[in-house]
Order: C-alpha cells, then sequence, then structure tokens
C-alpha cells in the first residue's frame, strides 16, 4: 500500500511515519511539501491513498481536492487544523472522503487510513460493476453485454478497470501503462495499442470505428458508456 501526505510540516510527516511503522509497517510512505507537487504525485507515484494539510505554501487545500478530482478518484483524507464546518462540508463537497483535524491521534489516524485503502479494494475487485450496458466482474475477468459473457485476458481485465475507475476522464498513456504492468517501460505505449485493438475487436461493434474505447491522439484512451 502506497500512501501519499501532502503536507508541509515536517513533524506531521514524522508522526504520520512513526504510526506507520508502529501499526502498518508494509506501507510505503512519498511525500509533498507543495499542492502543486502533491497532484502531480498522484499522477506518478500512484498512492492509493492521500492525506491533504488544507494549509499549504502555494495553494489551498480546496483546490488541489478540485485538481485532484479532475483525473483521479484516489481516496483523500483531509488533515488540518481548521475545524470550521464550512471548510468541512467544502472539503467533502469537492470530494474529500474523511476529515481529521490536528492534533490528531494516532491510532485514530491509522484506522482511518485502512478503511479508506479496504474500501477502495473492496470497489476495485469485489462487486461487478454496473458500467452501461456493460455488467464489468473483475474477480471472473469477464465483461457481460446483453447477457453475453465477453471473457477477457488479464491485461485487458486490468485495462478495462483502469478505464472504467477513471471515465469519462481520458487516461494517458504512462498512467495506463502503470496500472497495468506497475511501470512505464519503453516500448508500453505500442504494447497498449494492441490490447487496445482486441478489446475493440471484443466489444465494438465497429473495430476500426470505435465509440466505446476512444483514441485521444498523443494523450492516452478514454472508456465511454455504450
Amino acid at each position: 500500500m502506497k500512501l501519499l501526505v501532502i503536507e508541509d510540516d515536517d513533524k506531521i510527516i514524522t508522526a504520520i511515519s512513526f504510526s506507520c511503522k508502529l501499526g502498518w509497517p508494509e506501507v510505503e510512505i512519498v511525500s509533498a511539501k507543495w499542492g502543486q507537487e502533491g497532484i502531480d504525485l498522484i499522477e506518478t507515484a500512484k498512492p492509493d491513498v492521500v492525506i491533504l494539510d488544507l494549509g499549504l505554501p502555494d495553494m489551498d487545500g480546496l483546490e488541489v481536492i478540485k485538481n485532484i478530482r479532475l483525473f483521479s478518484k484516489v481516496p483523500v483524507l483531509v488533515l488540518t487544523v481548521d475545524v470550521n464546518e464550512t471548510t468541512v462540508v467544502q472539503a467533502l463537497e469537492l470530494g474529500a472522503n474523511d476529515y481529521v483535524f490536528k492534533p490528531f491521534r494516532q491510532m485514530e489516524l491509522l484506522a482511518r487510513i485502512k478503511r479508506l485503502y479496504k474500501e477502495r479494494l473492496e470497489t476495485d475487485t469485489s462487486s461487478p460493476v454496473i458500467f452501461g450496458g456493460f455488467t464489468f466482474d473483475y474477480s471472473r475477468r469477464s465483461l457481460y453485454f446483453k447477457d453475453k459473457a465477453i471473457d477477457l485476458r488479464c491485461i485487458e481485465n486490468e485495462i478495462i478497470r483502469k478505464l472504467i475507475q477513471e471515465s469519462p476522464l481520458v487516461v494517458n498513456y504512462s498512467s495506463l501503462a502503470k496500472s497495468v504492468w506497475g511501470d512505464d517501460f519503453e516500448g508500453a505505449s505500442n504494447s497498449l495499442k494492441v490490447h487496445i485493438r482486441h478489446l475493440r475487436e471484443k466489444i465494438e461493434g465497429d473495430p476500426s470505428n470505435p465509440k466505446i474505447i476512444l483514441t485521444k491522439i498523443g494523450v492516452g484512451y478514454q472508456l465511454i458508456k455504450p
């Protein structure tokens, strides 16, 4: 599990790291002291959960949440001294998943992080997902369309999961490669093109004129509800 902490106070980062070391030593922690740096790391480091301070030196934390939700559904836990109810409501309405006030209780914070991570895993892999006319069953590696089962290869399964998670946003080549293989290696974009072509042959009425998996030239792929 990878945790991104967007926080400009080294003492807070150290406290969070200590909590994880004691109660969840498998956690990998990456940190950013600037809002824009944190936004960029969500794209490159692919964290499973984000802890966000609202009082950052370069931009308001609420603006950070807004920017994150333009391209990612990663769980965001706000950690701040701001106890104003209006701020809490704004953060949650913008897409934050949880809110903890400073000073925080370390084991409680850890429990909340674990809950967000567990919920994300359950959302990703447990129950079939309804997407337009499709039902996607990740655990069975299958798409169902009009009661017809479409078997997916392992990589195709990962591609569909990522495209559904981010839809209707465009998933860039690098992000999709990292989601599928854990790395954006040389030749990954060409390999993705091959797998996308196979997927289109399985789900598109006319694979040469796709209506569901669209290519955004020079950027990546976008999944549209059928």
